[in-house]
């Protein structure tokens, strides 16, 4: 019965909810992509094995650090083909997790680490966008937080000690999916 499901691209995955939330959307993401219908659809072992779900911190950074050096307008393309509609459940998925970003202030209002990152970006203030959370964290990366700020911060799923990768995955779990897919968009460019 499930596999006849699955055969119809019918996919439930009741048991991600198991994972750690920073993990599911990756892991969903994933899944999705290894059970499309058309075989010419699935994401071969090289992708699968370079899935963002098994990215650890420094691949998280370095991908990061990637999407940052673009040339804006390239960005902004790169953004456009992964917002486009699909009937693909996958980019659909990728879609939702650029549009989830969004909101990328939301977690940090009332912060003093908010406040001071503004004053860096003043000339051009950081957009609503997966573009603008990328100028911010690097930002962040260049002037990290103030032991004060950092403490403040320790309320936003369970603070930055552990590092920051960690913390972006905890407070933007959608992060990973939305990075693999500028990446992808880019290499296919």
């Amino acid at each position: 019965m499930e596999r006849q499901r699955i055969l119809k691209g019918e996919v439930e995955l009741p048991g991600l909810d198991m994972l750690p939330v920073s993990e599911t959307y990756s892991a969903r993401h994933l899944l999705l992509g290894m059970l499309q219908t058309e075989p010419a659809s699935r994401p071969k072992m090289s992708e699968v094995i370079g899935h963002c779900f098994f990215w650890e911190e420094k691949a998280l950074m370095e991908n990061l650090r990637a999407i940052h050096r673009l040339e804006p307008e390239k960005l902004r393309c790169q953004l456009q083909l992964v917002a486009a509609p699909s009937a693909s459940e996958v980019d659909s998925l990728e879609a939702e997790a650029l549009k989830q970003l969004a909101g990328w202030r939301n977690p940090f209002k009332g912060q003093a680490l908010l406040a001071r990152m503004d004053s860096y970006a003043a000339a051009s203030p950081y957009e609503a966008s997966f573009a603008g959370l990328i100028r911010f964290l690097r930002n962040l990366v260049e002037h990290p937080p103030t032991t004060t700020e950092a403490a403040g911060l320790r309320s936003l799923e369970g603070g930055i000690e552990r590092g920051l990768p960690f913390f972006l995955r905890r407070v933007y779990p959608t992060l990973p999916v939305a990075v693999l897919a500028v990446m992808r968009r880019q290499a296919s460019n």
